[in-house]
């Protein structure tokens, strides 16, 4: 709902890919977090954590690695392996896998969204 009241703001998507993730629906995943980097790559600064939040996602960031070095759905998958490192504040991480995601065939403006994000932004820590 908070998607399509405010359909330019990316945080919504975000959450809302994560929670496709965790269920396992990756290509519903997959869609809606190009969506939010896309549109709004910043609002990834904006999560709001909490403890069961960075489980999943440290979890999630467990599952694409496999993923991306199984070669699943290779450009798609180090895309989500480098957002979920970006959420995790792993800069260095994030970029090598989006410059994997690149190598991979994804050149997608989500991918540009997440690079300019990883350099516009000044990282401390963990969320």
């Amino acid at each position: 709902r908070a998607a399509s009241l405010a359909p330019e703001w990316g945080l919504p998507r975000i959450g809302y890919a994560l929670a496709c993730a965790a269920s396992g629906n990756t290509q519903s995943a997959s869609r809606l977090m190009t969506q939010a980097f896309e549109r709004d790559p910043y609002s990834a600064l904006e999560m709001p954590w909490s403890d069961s939040l960075i489980d999943t996602v440290m979890q999630l960031e467990g599952f694409y690695t496999d993923r991306a070095l199984n070669s699943y759905n290779p450009a798609s998958d180090w895309f989500m392996l480098a957002s979920m490192r970006l959420l995790l504040n792993d800069p260095d991480g994030a970029a090598e896998a989006a410059f994997e995601a690149e190598v991979a065939g994804n050149r997608s403006d989500a991918i540009q969204g997440l690079l300019d994000v990883l350099a516009g932004h000044e990282w401390q820590g963990a969320p």
